[in-house]
């Protein structure tokens, strides 16, 4: 059996390349998730202070709030409106002329809102919408540090 050549991976070998790989998966795979959470996120604030952009627009030139999201120049792509309710592909809510623009997370445990305040500043609110506290974990995560109850702002 001296002579014999042995060539090709032991099994240990083999099972150290396979949990190397597993190690390496399961990093990118948390960070990958981490990114599209954020992204996800920056999508709903975006749409929430579009529509109140342009709600503000409404009332600098017609001295009156608008009734209903139908009556504003929105540029949004993906999103649908209709009367005071929106809807895209992550988020669901409603247009409250009044008081807020708020979207409901449909993928991750948070609300998006963002006050409407003619003339004013837009302060923006993220809100967690789950009892174990994962939402209001991600709000904190994303910056919202000053919290009262679920509720999460920046300010």
């Amino acid at each position: 059996m001296e002579g014999t050549n042995k060539k090709g991976f032991t099994l240990s070998e083999l099972m150290a390349v396979v949990v190397i790989i597993a190690i390496i998966a399961g990093i990118a795979l948390g960070s990958y998730r981490s990114i599209t959470e954020k992204a996800v996120f920056n999508e709903g604030l975006t749409i929430a202070h579009t529509i109140a952009a342009a709600a503000d627009e409404y009332y600098y030139e017609y001295h009156v709030q608008p009734a209903s999201l139908e009556k504003l120049v929105l540029d949004l792509k993906g999103v649908t409106v209709n009367g005071k309710n929106i809807s895209s592909k992550h988020f669901t809510g409603v247009f409250a002329p009044t008081s807020s623009v708020r979207l409901s997370s449909k993928d991750y445990p948070y609300d998006l809102s963002v006050s409407m305040e003619y003339y004013g500043q837009r302060p923006d609110y993220c809100i967690g919408k789950d009892s174990q506290g994962k939402g209001k974990a991600f709000c904190q995560s994303m910056g919202y540090a000053n919290c009262t109850g679920n509720s999460c702002t920046k300010e």
